[in-house]
């Protein structure tokens, strides 16, 4: 199995609060200061969720975000508070749909 990471950063000071949302397979904090070279904004990373389904959660959560979405794109979200609050929480009952499709024998999954 391998595993990695769904994540939320924060573009700290933006007006509304911007939102990244990506996956690495490495530690999310790397992947954090790749991202921050090219911002003029300090960027905080304030969630991470591991999950060996990590494209997938990421993919639905893109979906589902998607009219938060910056400029028309699928990187940057200005997403309600409540949102970014719950992110963690969204990503566990996201895998336990997928592990329960698993379970059901689903042949999409």
């Amino acid at each position: 199995m391998t595993y990695g990471y769904v994540y939320l950063i924060v573009e700290w000071g933006s007006t509304p609060e911007r939102y990244k949302l990506g996956i690495t397979k490495n530690d999310p904090k790397l992947r954090l200061k790749t991202h921050q070279t090219s911002n003029p904004h300090e960027l905080v990373l304030i969630r991470t969720y591991k999950s060996e389904h990590y494209h997938k959660i990421e993919s639905w959560m893109k979906r589902e975000y998607f009219i938060y979405g910056q400029e028309g794109g699928t990187e940057w979200f200005e997403l309600p508070s409540e949102i970014a609050s719950n992110f963690t929480q969204e990503c566990k009952r996201i895998e336990d749909v997928f592990n329960d499709l698993i379970k059901s024998g689903n042949p999409f999954i």
